[in-house]
């Protein structure tokens, strides 16, 4: 009886301590629950809340990071999708699915590959991922009794996104009727500042002689001013029209492409110098700072790098030398008090593959080539032009050997004789100093200058 009755005291006082274990006298007992986390379900497989259930699948136990989908699975909260539209491009769970779909790594396009000539390739995978938007869609340029050498339009572009490239498709064809114009014209698209800035030349191409040309570009240093509602011209340097005898014009498509990449295109301050102006060479007495003059520029304070974007091109014949189209003869960029020089010679115009054309495409000429893009020269200018510096940036122009061009062949140079002006060191062997439209043309540069900071 005593051994029984201790048996039953221990059992008494024991009890709590021994859920889960035997019963007194040896009998099985159920197991007991104590509750944890203070009471409140949790996503750890135990039943915190002592309900008989454990991780309660209709409870939200899990806290969802940004725009994903979570669940507790196998007592470990875990992601189970994204959101609609996002992505996870760091493949870190504690920054959630922070990548927009729209930004979704796509291949780089490697735009440098098709240099020089820069003609209209598949794009592939990129395809199917770019933002296109209409600049231009056939749009019929020529001089006549309207003058449509120039036309302006607007678009609206991203505002914004995650956009690693920006590429610009270029496309030149025939009228309507099929008649281009005869002759190479020089061209251009340029973006219009709402500010009253200059204008920033996107893009300068030269037609080719009586077809068209599609060419692909990266513009990608100049997105920054590439978003949202945009100003836009395209100029083309024709003199013929609907009825004329040597062609009726020319038609203008333009696409810009925003490329996806987590990685957004590098967004330079642009800052506007010239916009594109034609200058008149070789005559002392029209010197260049007179038509083009220097430009005074604060370089903001925290710029870790300053590039000038140079586009030049030489036209004019029959004068000395032969210049400006077919002769050597170079932009000389000034920044404060260091100058450099650029080169624009295209001596490779043969290779053209828009070709065969009429004409002397084949010719190599200063900065051109009929039928082709024009590259813009890209010079690091850093050095001249430290942060928060004041620089005065101007253009001077001078032979490839350094010397200064002097055109012996025009107006104002020669001799007069019974009324009739004569000059020496003409090209094709004439004497008459005038000017005409054809085989002696004033030689000039055209040119465009912007600067690029890296901030």
């Amino acid at each position: 009886m005593r051994t029984a009755r201790l048996t039953a005291v221990r059992c008494a006082s024991l009890l709590a301590l021994l859920a889960g274990l035997t019963g007194c006298g040896g009998t099985p007992a159920g197991p007991a629950c104590l509750e944890t986390n203070g009471g409140q379900e949790a996503c750890d497989g135990l039943d915190n809340d002592c309900d008989g259930t454990t991780d309660e699948p209709d409870t939200p136990l899990c806290e969802a990071g940004a725009h994903e989908i979570v669940a507790c699975l196998d007592a470990a909260c875990q992601r189970t999708a994204c959101q609609d539209g996002w992505l996870d491009g760091d493949g870190e769970r504690a920054t959630g699915c922070e990548l927009p779909e729209a930004c979704a790594p796509s291949p780089a396009f490697d735009f440098g590959a098709q240099a020089p000539w820069f003609p209209c390739v598949g794009l592939g995978p990129v395809a199917t991922r770019l933002t296109q938007t209409t600049l231009f869609d056939q749009v019929d340029q020529y001089f006549g009794a309207e003058d449509r050498r120039t036309v302006e339009a607007s678009a609206e572009l991203p505002a914004q996104g995650c956009f690693g490239q920006v590429g610009l498709l270029l496309e030149l064809g025939c009228p309507a009727d099929g008649q281009c114009d005869y002759w190479d014209r020089t061209a251009s698209l340029g973006l219009v500042p709402p500010d009253g800035e200059p204008e920033i030349e996107l893009a300068r191409y030269i037609t080719p002689y009586r077809t068209g040309l599609c060419a692909l570009l990266d513009v990608s240093e100049l997105a920054s001013r590439l978003r949202g509602a945009v100003a836009l011209r395209s100029s083309v340097d024709t003199w013929v029209g609907p009825d004329s005898s040597q062609g009726h014009g020319w038609r203008v498509s333009a696409r810009l492409l925003h490329i996806p990449s987590p990685v957004a295109a590098p967004q330079l301050e642009l800052i506007p110098i010239y916009a594109r102006t034609y200058v008149a060479l070789g005559d002392p007495g029209n010197p260049v700072a007179a038509q083009l003059p220097p430009r005074s520029v604060r370089i903001p304070a925290d710029a870790t790098r300053v590039e000038a974007r140079l586009l030049a091109t030489g036209h004019g014949q029959g004068n000395a030398l032969n210049c400006a189209e077919f002769c050597d003869l170079q932009p000389v960029l000034r920044v404060g008090a260091d100058r450099y020089p650029v080169s624009t010679w295209r001596a490779d115009c043969a290779d053209n593959p828009v070709s065969p054309q009429a004409g002397t495409w084949q010719y190599p000429r200063q900065g051109w080539c009929p039928g082709a893009v024009v590259a813009p020269a890209r010079l690091d200018v850093s050095a001249s032009a430290p942060a928060g510096a004041e620089v005065e940036i101007g253009l001077e122009f001078a032979l490839s050997s350094g010397q200064e061009y002097v055109n012996t062949c025009r107006p104002g140079a020669g001799e007069v004789v019974d009324g009739v002006e004569y000059c020496s060191g003409c090209t094709w062997g004439q004497r008459g100093c005038a000017y005409n439209s054809t085989g002696h043309t004033q030689p000039s540069e055209d040119v465009s200058l912007v600067l690029l900071v890296t901030r």
